[in-house]
């Protein structure tokens, strides 16, 4: 078993919420990036069934999402972030010198005009 982290980043309805925008970090261990991924899912469907805090979310989409064979000794910055006034960003995931053991993954078309939700509310 692994150790995956994944950073997701909230879309939030507006209309009602006095929020525009969100973001939460999980952490799961799971055999597979398969397996885990469905383990995210039942995390977030969990907390939008169960958690005042997720009830304005719409869609949850990846930011980052990394497998760990296990934690390095001296840590890992697995996600960063920086924004510009404008509202454009760029990130990374697991900043730092490669590691043996720590492998990113991109979710979605990087190469699509729009990110594909991980997950959507009804």
């Amino acid at each position: 078993m692994n150790t995956y982290i994944a950073t997701f980043a909230l879309d939030v309805d507006e209309q009602g919420a006095p929020f525009n925008a969100g973001r939460c970090v999980a952490i799961v261990q799971a055999a597979a990036a398969s397996e885990a991924l469905d383990k995210f899912r039942a995390l977030l469907q969990a907390a939008k069934e169960r958690d005042a805090l997720f009830a304005h979310v719409l869609a949850v989409y990846v930011e980052g999402f990394s497998e760990l064979a296990a934690v390095p000794r001296e840590g890992l910055i697995a996600f960063a972030q920086l924004a510009d006034p404008a509202g454009g960003s760029i990130h990374t995931s697991n900043l730092g010198p490669r590691r043996p053991g720590i492998l990113s993954y991109t979710f979605g078309d990087p190469n699509a005009d729009e990110d594909e939700p991980f997950i959507t509310f009804e």
